[in-house]
């Protein structure tokens, strides 16, 4: 049995898993783990990098990208720690960061999941506690008066970072976090079957820190230790493919925790939250641009997604 696991889904990042290998294999130190890389059908030669540079890596190669989900219960698996550290492929480890990590799950046994605080590569802290889960209310506002975009906005400002660093600055209890690094006890995982393959992208980890909540396990943060979130160009560029696939996990979401009712509600939020996008974006494609005319098409296939789902719930 070692000490810890290292998942890690990959999906045509090879620059940003290329520097999050490194610094693994250079920050941490005196402890006893191994490095699970579930690489997706990628097409830029992560594995390829991964064989010649990373021989110490243990590869799972998916001939199809059936989401990371999927990827991550192959990842558990494998895995053969007591503790699993969950990593997207654009972190960046920096020294002691682990290491005090597992001190603090060792000294709280309580604790079934922790995350340290992240920051991205110009300094500025990002946003990644969260005291509540979704609600129909958290939608409404988000869909109706776009909170979720100004909020956005907002933590990326400078004085959104400053209020992150006052506001969390100490050790705390949360509802979730996002998955770009988490710690979990691997008996966590085994408890409450990994995560949930329905979701193939986004919510699948604000979903495996309600279920581990729900079975008294303790969500918490820790401010003294950081990592560095590169956000590769695949998180950043905007894809037709996966913008669709969000609000899929968003419904399904709504209707695992709250029912078809307010499922059904979400997807009437959300295709009003399309049609507002759509007569925005559609006045923008008149400057002949293919990027408005390339998002006015997915928030179309997203009304379209939405009603269906509305109408499949309803009859």
């Amino acid at each position: 049995m070692k000490d810890l696991s290292i998942s890690i889904v990959n999906f045509n990042t090879r620059e940003p898993l290329r520097l999050c290998l490194k610094s693994i294999k250079e920050n941490i130190k005196g402890i006893d783990y191994e490095v699970i890389v579930a690489d997706n059908n990628s097409e830029d030669g992560s594995v390829e990098m991964v064989k010649s540079e990373f021989s110490f890596v243990k590869l799972i190669i998916n001939k199809v990208n059936k989401g990371a989900t999927i990827a991550k219960n192959q990842i558990f698996r494998e895995a053969r720690g007591n503790y699993i550290l969950i990593l997207d492929s654009d972190i960046e480890i920096l020294p002691g960061t682990v290491k005090e990590m597992i001190k603090f799950m060792k000294e709280n046994p309580k604790i079934g999941i922790l995350g340290p605080k992240i920051f991205f590569p110009n300094g500025r802290q990002q946003h990644s506690c969260n005291k509540f889960a979704p609600t129909l209310w958290s939608v409404l506002v988000n869909k109706i008066f776009f909170f979720a975009d100004l909020r956005y906005r907002f933590y990326r400002s400078k004085i959104g970072d400053l209020y992150l660093r006052r506001r969390y600055n100490r050790p705390e209890e949360f509802t979730w976090l996002g998955g770009m690094c988490l710690l979990v006890r691997k008996e966590v995982v085994q408890q409450i079957g990994g995560m949930d393959e329905n979701f193939f992208i986004y919510y699948d980890d604000t979903d495996f820190c309600l279920r581990a909540k729900n079975i008294g396990w303790k969500i918490y943060y820790l401010p003294f230790v950081s990592v560095i979130h590169h956000m590769s160009k695949g998180v950043r560029q905007f894809s037709n493919f996966l913008y669709p696939k969000i609000f899929e996990s968003e419904l399904y979401f709504f209707e695992k925790h709250y029912g078809k009712f307010q499922s059904k509600v979400c997807a009437a939020l959300i295709q009003a939250n399309m049609l507002l996008r759509m007569s925005f974006f559609s006045f923008l494609s008149l400057l002949g641009k293919d990027y408005f005319k390339k998002r006015t098409k997915a928030y179309w296939q997203v009304f379209c997604l939405a009603g269906k789902y509305f109408y499949e719930k309803t009859h």
